[in-house]
Parts: structure tokens; sequence; C-alpha cells
């Protein structure tokens, strides 16, 4: 971490800080990154960090990972691709310049993600009374 720090001076790495300071520290970034490489893992979740983004009001630029766009309905258009300098570089840009700010009442609220969730469910087995177990 430390070369990262040398090499890049407008980065400071703040180390471990409690919870919650954390709206201070997410409430003070011109734009929120969630920058994943795609890899089985990041490919099949959905990052807490973006709920975080989204309820401090903050610019938000994700690579294109598992649904993520899906969540972003205002800004999921900038999201790139991984690997995607050149893209990466212009949803930053386009986020300085004209911030897309998400709403709070996104589809990453716990009602709409369980909501989702049993939806989906009750199409994987339509015989089913899903209902009748829940």
């Amino acid at each position: 971490l430390d070369k990262v720090t040398e090499k890049h001076p407008r980065i400071r790495y703040l180390g471990k800080l409690p919870q919650a300071q954390m709206p201070y520290v997410i409430g003070s970034a011109d734009v929120c990154l969630v920058p994943y490489s795609s890899t089985a893992l990041a490919d099949t979740c959905n990052p807490c960090k973006l709920s975080e983004y989204i309820a401090c009001e903050r610019p938000i630029v994700s690579s294109r990972i598992s649904n993520i766009p899906d969540y972003l309905p205002r800004s999921g258009h900038l999201c790139y691709f991984p690997g995607d300098t050149n893209h990466l570089t212009q949803a930053i840009r386009h986020q300085l310049q004209t911030p897309l700010l998400e709403h709070r009442d996104s589809a990453l609220l716990w009602s709409e993600v369980g909501d989702t969730y049993l939806h989906a469910m009750e199409n994987l087995s339509p015989n089913r009374a899903l209902n009748n177990a829940v």
C-alpha cells in the first residue's frame, strides 16, 4: 500500500476507520468508485458500498459487473467493462462535470431486494406454492 501512496500524491490512505465516520468520508468524495475486476465472485455479488454511496448522495462510477447497472437507473450507462480505462476515464469525467445522483429510494432497499428474490424463486418453481411457504 505504501507504494501506491508514494506513486500517487493525491491518494491518502486513512487506514481503518470507525463505521460512524464513513458517511463523512464518503460524503467528502467527488466521485465514488466500484472498480472491480470481472471474477466469479464479483460477477455474482452486489457490493454494500453501492448502497452507502447512494445513501450519501454521491455520484457513482462502477465497473460493469454482476447486475450493478440495473441498480443505477440514472448513471448505469456510465458503468464500464473491467479493463476499459478509456470508458472509465470518460465516466469519471462525466460524473465530475455533470453529476448524476441515484435516488435514495432505489432498487437497493431491502424490501425491493427481498421482493426481487421472492419473485425469482416463484419463477423457478411455478408448480409450487411458494407464497404459502413464506
